[in-house]
């Protein structure tokens, strides 16, 4: 069984709908998103381990429709902090000698 988190944090958000609108949006978001309901629900349960990515119009317009960014879409957002030790790591032994 993995244990991992979810991918998106779009389940927990859908589940803070009252029944009738959580049961509409099941229906109303993947048509706005131009997607299948099975893909939708991919979306929904998709693991943090997992490469693919929601397409980019369609996570800003899930993110647009819940009110939050596309960032806080995220169940783990990309820290900026680390993503520059990153990129000074990188730059660091990728130096070009001119």
């Amino acid at each position: 069984m993995n244990n991992q988190p979810y991918k998106y944090k779009i389940l927990i958000l859908l589940r803070r709908l009252s029944y009738d609108d959580y049961t509409l949006a099941m229906k109303f978001l993947p048509e706005l998103c131009n997607t299948t309901p099975k893909n939708f629900k991919d979306w929904l349960y998709r693991k943090v381990d997992n490469k693919l990515e929601i397409p980019t119009q369609a996570s800003e317009k899930i993110a647009t429709f819940f009110g939050i960014t596309v960032s806080e879409l995220m169940e783990q957002p990309t820290d900026r902090n680390d993503l520059l030790k990153s990129w000074e790591e990188y730059k660091s032994k990728n130096q070009c000698h001119v």
